[in-house]
C-alpha cells in the first residue's frame, strides 16, 4: 500500500509540473528578423514595432529618405537612395506602382547586399494588420527552416489571367507559380538566390512570382498556413471578421489597426482555421 500511495503521489507531482507549467516564451535562436515596408512610419507603425522588438530585431524601412524618424533604440530605420538602389541594378520588383525603385527593392537590396547576417526575414507591408507578436512566434515555432512562408502557391497553368506573368517570363524559363507577399517570410538561401538573379540579369521581376517560382525551381521549402488566408488583395473588413489568429491585408487606415488590437485586446484565442475558405486572390 506504502509503495502504491507513493507511485501516486510522484504522479500528481509529474501532472502538475508538466501539464500546468506556463510554456516558455518564444526565444529567438535562428536570428529571424521583421522588416516592415512603409513611406515614412507614422507613431502607430513606430509603437507597435517597439512590442516587435521584445522578441524580434525589428527594422522599418522608409521609402521616402527624407522621412524624419523618432529616435528609438529598439527599431532600426533603413534609408536607402533611389539613387543607390538603382545602380546595384535592384529595381522591377513591384511593376504594379510607378515608382521605381519602390520599398520593395530596397528592402531586397537591403537584405541581399548590406545585411545578410539574419537568417529569415519577415516583410511585412504598412498596410497588413498583425494582431498580435506572437502569432508570428508562432510561425516561427512551426516552421524554424522554411525557405517560404506565403499564402499561397498558384501555378501559372492554374491562373493563367494573371496579370504579370510575363514580366517573370522576360528573365526565366522555368516554371511560374505565384502567390500574394504582403506578409511573408523568406530565408536567407532564399534571399542569396535573389541575390543571383539581379547578378545574371540586373534587374528583379514582379514580386508576387519571383519568391514562389525559386522554391519551385531550387526545390526548397514551402509553408503556406492558415494563419495567413486572410491576406487578400482588396476587402473591406468588418469588426466580426477581425480575430487574433490571421494576418489581415488590406487594412490602409492604420487608426484602424490601432482599433482592432484593442478591441482584440484580452479575447483568448481560438483553434486557426483558413478565413472563410473563399479567399483565393
Amino acid at each position: 500500500m506504502g509503495h502504491l500511495f507513493l507511485i501516486l503521489l510522484v504522479c500528481l507531482v509529474y501532472i502538475s509540473v508538466y501539464m500546468y507549467t506556463s510554456p516558455e516564451p518564444f526565444t529567438n535562436s535562428n536570428n529571424i528578423v521583421i522588416a516592415l515596408l512603409c513611406v515614412c512610419p507614422n507613431n502607430i507603425v513606430v509603437e507597435f514595432a517597439k512590442k516587435m522588438a521584445k522578441s524580434y530585431k525589428v527594422y522599418i524601412l522608409c521609402d521616402d529618405v527624407y522621412c524624419v524618424t523618432p529616435e528609438e533604440p529598439s527599431v532600426t530605420f533603413i534609408k536607402i537612395s533611389d539613387e543607390e538602389v538603382i545602380r546595384a541594378h535592384y529595381t522591377k520588383s513591384n511593376m504594379a506602382i510607378r515608382k521605381i525603385p519602390s520599398a520593395w527593392d530596397k528592402a531586397l537590396y537591403y537584405f541581399c547586399v548590406q545585411n545578410t547576417m539574419p537568417s529569415h526575414v519577415w516583410f511585412i507591408e504598412e498596410d497588413v494588420f498583425v494582431p498580435r507578436v506572437s502569432i508570428l512566434s508562432e510561425l516561427d515555432e512551426k516552421y524554424p527552416t522554411t525557405d517560404l512562408i506565403a499564402k499561397q502557391n498558384v501555378s501559372k497553368d492554374e491562373d493563367p489571367d494573371f496579370d504579370w506573368w510575363f514580366d517573370a517570363e522576360e528573365i526565366t524559363t522555368h516554371p511560374l507559380y505565384r502567390s500574394l507577399v504582403c506578409a511573408t517570410r523568406v530565408s536567407r538561401t532564399l534571399l542569396d538566390e535573389v541575390k543571383n538573379v539581379v547578378d545574371q540579369h540586373h534587374r528583379l521581376y514582379f514580386i508576387e512570382i519571383l519568391f514562389n517560382t525559386i522554391v519551385h525551381e531550387k526545390q526548397m521549402l514551402l509553408a503556406m498556413p492558415v494563419e495567413l488566408s486572410a491576406i487578400i488583395w482588396r476587402n473591406d473588413w468588418e469588426d466580426a471578421d477581425i480575430d487574433a489568429n490571421h494576418i489581415y491585408h488590406p487594412v490602409k487606415v492604420l487608426t484602424e489597426q490601432k482599433r482592432y488590437r484593442e478591441m482584440l485586446a484580452g479575447v483568448p484565442n481560438s483553434g486557426v482555421e483558413a478565413f472563410r475558405g473563399k479567399f483565393q486572390n
